[in-house]
């Protein structure tokens, strides 16, 4: 009995053995679905481009086995250009164990993050729209905040790269913002700033981290401990 379950063991610690293909995984979102003429379309795009995979359809979801990295990454962003926003392409590695293996539930063992030497993230953002998105919030927070305090306006509204009020009255414009308080927190700002950069400074030429690291893990303890007590008491 003992010799049959070891090698069960064995057997079935084998798919372990065959390792990782770089492969993309792509499939619909905001209730798109992928369907056979998107994955042919796919196809043909790739392989009019000379890259070769192994496709593997189900779920409405497409998976794409490549020889290497290199084809990979060349295969996303050709993909990624030819698809919609309904669509998401990720990197994937997926397990390279052979179609009967994984039939009888084969599978090879999922190793975390820590022993995979941790996590890459890779993020792409569309500046113009980030600005585009930026303008508006700005445009709707000025639109507030003046009515907020009973200042008349002409319009709001964003041009270019900034957003351009208009007031109804000129003496409106002597109202917005009182000068003082404007002073005061672009000074505090700046020595604020100016002292953080020569403390990072001083403490990146000294190789003071192992300091700054100890600072902040005796400040998350006591953090804890300060919560923990509130729990308690409340």
């Amino acid at each position: 009995m003992v010799f049959f379950v070891i090698a069960m063991g064995f057997f079935y610690a084998l798919p372990n053995l065959y390792g990782e293909d770089p492969a993309l995984q792509i499939s619909g979102t905001h209730g798109v679905e992928l369907d056979q003429k998107t994955v042919d379309s796919i196809k043909n795009t790739l392989q009019s481009k000379n890259i070769e995979g192994k496709y593997e359809f189900a779920n409405s979801q497409l998976l794409i086995r490549f020889a290497n990295t290199d084809e990979q990454l060349s295969a996303r962003q050709i993909v990624s250009s030819s698809l919609s926003e309904n669509y998401v392409v990720a990197l994937n590695l997926a397990p390279a164990t052979p179609e009967w293996m994984r039939n009888i539930g084969m599978h090879p063992l999922k190793l975390g993050l820590d022993l995979r030497g941790g996590v890459h993230f890779l993020m792409e953002v569309d500046m113009e729209e980030a600005m585009k998105k930026m303008r508006a919030q700005l445009t709707n927070d000025f639109r507030t905040e003046l009515r907020n305090h009973d200042i008349r306006l002409s319009s709001v509204k964003a041009e270019y790269d900034y957003v351009l009020v208009e007031f109804k009255d000129a003496m409106e414009t002597t109202e917005i913002i009182p000068v003082f308080p404007v002073i005061v927190g672009v000074v505090a700002s700046a020595v604020v700033g100016i002292f953080a950069i020569k403390l990072l400074q001083v403490i990146i030429n000294k190789n003071l981290f192992k300091y700054f690291g100890i600072y902040c893990t005796a400040l998350g303890f006591i953090v804890c401990i300060i919560g923990a007590v509130e729990v308690f008491v409340k």
